[in-house]
This record gives C-alpha cells, sequence and structure tokens, in this order.
C-alpha cells in the first residue's frame, strides 16, 4: 500500500515512494478489526545487521540474524537473559532473515506472550523464552 509519494514541486512525481507490505497492512487491519487497536512487541534490544564481515569473523555461514548491539535494562530482553553480541537467529522457530526481519516478528508479537528465542552465544545455539511487552 502506498503511504506517501515525494515531489519537490507538488506536480508529479520524481519517482520516490513509501510503502507498507501488504502483508503487513492485513495483519494490522484485522488486528484493528478484532481489537480495535493495535498494540506492537517490545523486546527491549538494540540491534544491527549482520554483515558478510561479521559472519565471516564469528565463522558463520551465512548473514541470518540480527546482532544485539545493547540490551535496555528492566526490558524484557534483560530478563529473558539475552546479552549485548548474542545473535537472535530465530523467533518462534521462524529463521530469522535479517536485523529488519526481527524487527517486524517482535512487533507482532502480543504482549504477556512467552516466546522462544533462538541465539548464538559464543559460537553455540541456545533457545531462551522472552515474555513480550507492550511496546514503549
Amino acid at each position: 500500500m502506498n503511504t506517501a509519494i515525494f515531489s519537490d514541486t507538488g506536480g508529479g512525481s520524481v519517482g520516490i515512494g513509501f510503502a507498507i507490505e501488504a502483508g503487513v497492512v492485513k495483519q494490522i487491519s484485522d488486528t484493528l478489526i478484532k481489537n480495535g487497536k493495535v498494540t506492537r512487541g517490545w523486546l527491549g534490544v538494540e540491534i544491527q545487521p549482520m554483515t558478510e564481515r561479521y559472519a565471516e569473523a564469528w565463522g558463520l555461514k551465512n548473514t541470518h540474524g540480527a546482532i544485539v548491539r545493547a540490551v535496555t535494562a528492566g526490558g524484557p530482553a534483560e530478563a529473558s537473559g539475552i546479552k549485548r553480541s548474542d545473535i537472535i537467529i530465530a523467533v518462534n522457530d521462524e529463521e530469522v532473515k535479517d536485523s529488519r526481519d526481527l524487527t517486524q516478528r517482535v512487533g507482532s508479537l502480543l504482549a504477556g506472550t512467552k516466546n522462544k528465542f533462538k541465539i548464538l552465544r559464543d559460537g553455540k545455539e541456545q533457545t531462551l523464552l522472552v515474555t513480550g511487552a507492550r511496546a514503549r
């Protein structure tokens, strides 16, 4: 769904548009119809993309996942044991492709629900249970 089209003259487009993916629009509209509001999930981390350089440095086969750059004190991630430098590779058994994918997955989690986060820490996979919170 188009959300905005940029025009510096007001009369026509210069070819820059902004859009929301159809799947996201459907999910939000379904939630609005069912609940009358949308509450986004919150994890309490700052993430950065997994690049080829990082993957190579950590001896990983691909660039899937997202690196935890910082953990918010008192947030759901800290409470569940997620730490700085962990690599989040799956949420509820669904692979995390990249940092954007992780952001969307976390945003769709319901506050108060327990969710499985698969991480890599020191080269070993671990699964942590994270109770989602309302986005701040």
